[in-house]
């Protein structure tokens, strides 16, 4: 499946905002994103949206706000 997974507060310079990533599940969409910049998901609420069902799991695309 793949998903959009976006951050829904605000975001500063030097962080990630949004990646497109293909996963199995939401839980495992989340955990490919949460080791960048900014979006540590613990403490940042995000928005998961399921946009097509195929494929194995990977990071298709990353947006990072440099400073």
């Amino acid at each position: 499946m793949i998903y959009l997974v976006e951050r829904t507060d605000s975001v500063d310079y030097d962080e990630c905002d949004s990646f497109v990533v293909r996963a199995k599940s939401r839980k495992e969409a989340s955990d490919l994103c949460k080791d960048y910049y900014g979006f540590n998901l613990k403490d940042k609420p995000v928005k998961i949206t399921l946009i097509k069902s195929v494929g194995k799991s990977e990071k298709i695309l990353r947006s990072f706000n440099a400073g």
